[in-house]
């Protein structure tokens, strides 16, 4: 993600706070080492972190990774009802390495999902204000052949929520905007949490977040 003059990895605070080296790839042989100070929310509910990409910032064209620009974020996009997000990862169960080749090869997966009711917040003691708690059967999600199931999201931590359509509108039409983060599968609840984009922004912003360990929450996808 692109602000001013910056640019920023946001991602669930667990997964920034986890002992070990971290990295990406910037081209398919090149790994770039997480190595700069992430900055976490205090609230472990809230469980979100931002790090400043000072050494050898985005883009990285030869993987296909850009940043997004700050104006993708769409902070308290409520009412959460009456609106089709999508939710893009990738899930460690579809994740493969060859160490002989060493080669790593993992897949995406989409899903189209709805906010839940009232009922499953106030069960979850989350408020809409701060969260989007998603409907997810992990058995039985909705894909262009109808109903199949979908691998266990584990590893989809720090994921971005996109707002795909509001039917309550507007819609922008050059810009689908990021409305949360995933940090948390409640598969007894059937359901997915993500946090409001709102509290990266504030972060980037530097209104709020430290440095510090904490733990993570209880059903954190890792």
């Amino acid at each position: 993600m692109a602000g001013p003059q910056r640019s920023h990895l946001i991602s669930a605070a667990h997964v920034l706070n986890e002992k070990g080296p971290l990295y990406f790839h910037a081209a398919p042989r090149t790994k770039r080492w997480l190595k700069e100070e992430p900055f976490l929310t205090d609230d472990n509910r809230i469980d979100l972190g931002i790090m400043e990409l000072k050494l050898a910032p985005p883009p990285y064209p030869a993987v296909d990774k850009f940043a997004l620009p700050f104006t993708a974020l769409l902070r308290a996009a409520t009412p959460r009802r009456r609106k089709q997000y999508l939710i893009m990862g990738f899930p460690s169960s579809k994740s493969e390495v060859d160490r002989k080749r060493r080669q790593f090869t993992t897949t995406v997966c989409p899903n189209l999902c709805v906010s839940a009711d009232a009922k499953r917040y106030d069960k979850l003691k989350l408020s809409p204000d701060n969260h989007i708690v998603l409907n997810f059967n992990v058995r039985r999600v909705h894909g262009r052949k109808g109903r199949h199931a979908f691998p266990k999201p584990n590893g989809m931590s720090g994921s971005p929520v996109w707002l795909m359509h509001d039917d309550d509108g507007p819609n922008d039409p050059v810009q689908t905007p990021v409305v949360g983060i995933l940090i948390e599968h409640c598969p007894s609840k059937l359901a997915l949490v993500a946090t409001d984009i709102g509290f990266a922004i504030d972060m980037i912003m530097g209104r709020v977040g430290r440095s510090a360990s904490r733990q993570p929450p209880r059903h954190a996808l890792r």
